[in-house]
């Protein structure tokens, strides 16, 4: 019963990920653009930060290097 349960749920939430991404696909350039405009006023408004430390930059080349195997 449980793995029926669990079974259902995941097909709802693909469904509901199809769903969103199809919608995604319809916008327009001008209303993606238009969203990204949005969420970057809303985040200079609440004035985060956008710079990236050292360290930061750091983990992420450490990263890229284990994602590609050059270790």
């Amino acid at each position: 019963m449980r793995q029926r349960s669990i079974k259902k749920f995941k097909q709802r939430w693909a469904k509901i990920n199809e769903f969103q991404d199809n919608e995604l696909r319809k916008l327009s350039i001008r209303e993606k653009f238009y969203q990204l405009s949005s969420i970057f006023r809303l985040a200079m408004g609440m004035k985060l930060d956008f710079s990236e430390d050292q360290e930061k930059r750091k983990v992420r080349s450490r990263w890229v290097i284990l994602k590609r195997g050059n270790l």
